[in-house]
């Protein structure tokens, strides 16, 4: 079994149809902060900011993820993760539909961006300049250790196709 993060180049050229947006309610925002890197209040504040996020209606589920200790390559923490968690696929080959998953690992220190099949197509998330854009924007923000506005700019960046 090996699933991949949404990192293959994927090359199209034409016209795409406009997609349905819909707002990710509140409730369908799971943040598991395994890490402690955020108060009760800044987990509040997260997830009323990302249902503010305009997304593609693809998007059913943002899941964000912290681990205090993770594998050097921070997919394999986040594969393992969403596996034992039902962000998968049934068959466990891939992240679920309609997830977009931002995580963080402290030890070593990484951050990705991952999601299902629909989302990152809807998304383009699919060649690693465009991850590497939506990490980039994550960036500053968790240098400084600003966790929530870190992690909330990944929506942001995602969404801004």
């Amino acid at each position: 079994m090996r699933l991949l993060p949404i990192a293959s180049t994927v090359l199209f050229v034409g016209l795409a149809a406009p997609l349905a947006v819909a707002d990710v309610p509140a409730s369908q925002v799971r943040i598991a902060d395994q890490a402690d890197l955020l108060s009760d209040a800044e987990e509040a504040e997260l997830a009323e900011a990302t249902a503010q996020v305009t997304l593609p209606a693809t998007v059913t589920d943002v899941d964000f993820l912290t681990f205090a200790s993770n594998d050097e390559n921070l997919n394999d923490t986040v594969r393992f993760y969403a596996g034992s968690h039902g962000m998968q696929d049934s068959e466990g080959e891939k992240y679920a539909d309609g997830h977009l998953i931002v995580a963080i690992g402290m030890d070593p220190r990484g951050m990705g961006v991952y999601a299902g099949e629909d989302v990152a197509d809807d998304l383009n998330l699919r060649s690693d300049e465009r991850i590497a854009g939506v990490v980039d924007a994550m960036r500053p923000l968790l240098q400084d250790e600003k966790w929530k506005d870190g992690m909330l700019r990944g929506v942001q960046a995602a969404a801004d196709t």
